[in-house]
């Protein structure tokens, strides 16, 4: 199940965004032309590269912390199974160690 969050839940969701969504010619010409001053570049800045970047990697914080949320959720699940199972019964600390996480 885990396994499914990543691949198809998650994987499906990044599909699905645009990697340049959100930004436009004009504000990639924008950071350029602010981290070179008058003078063109030969290159892409670094500055003007980690300006875009960090703006499009914060577009991917929310379908990761679902993600996250998910596998937690599928987790806990886990555990109130193996709960049930007469072997844990057997190990009461093991049992209470694992339902405290």
């Amino acid at each position: 199940r885990i396994c499914y969050i990543f691949h198809e839940t998650f994987g499906r969701t990044l599909e699905s965004m645009n990697p340049l969504g959100g930004l436009n010619t004009r504000d990639i010409l924008t950071a350029i032309r602010n981290a070179t001053g008058p003078r063109p570049a030969l290159f892409v800045p670094e500055i003007s590269f980690e300006l875009l970047v960090k703006r499009q990697i914060r577009r991917l914080e929310e379908p990761s912390l679902r993600c996250v949320e998910l596998v937690h959720e599928e987790m806990q699940r886990m555990i109130q199974h193996c709960g049930t199972q007469q072997e844990m019964l057997r190990f009461p600390k093991l049992h209470e160690r694992i339902i405290d996480v």
